[in-house]
C-alpha cells in the first residue's frame, strides 16, 4: 500500500465519519481511472480539445 493512500484511510478515520479501509481507497482508485481513461479516449481524437495541467479542465477552442 502506498503512502498515500495509507494517509487517506488515516485520515478519514480520524473524521469519524465514515469506517474505511484499504480497499475502498483502491476501489475507488481504479474507478476514477478507469472514468478519465474513457473521457481520455472521448476527447484525445477530436481537435480544439485540450487538457490543461495547470488547471486541471478540459479546454475548448471558440471555434469548437
Amino acid at each position: 500500500m502506498t503512502q498515500a493512500c495509507s494517509d487517506i484511510i488515516e485520515s478519514l478515520r480520524h473524521s469519524s465519519l465514515v469506517v474505511i479501509t484499504k480497499n475502498n481507497v483502491r476501489n475507488r482508485q481504479k474507478s476514477l481511472k478507469d472514468r478519465w481513461h474513457e473521457v481520455q479516449d472521448l476527447f484525445s481524437g477530436l481537435s480544439g480539445f485540450a487538457w490543461n495541467e495547470s488547471t486541471k479542465h478540459f479546454e475548448v477552442e471558440a471555434k469548437v
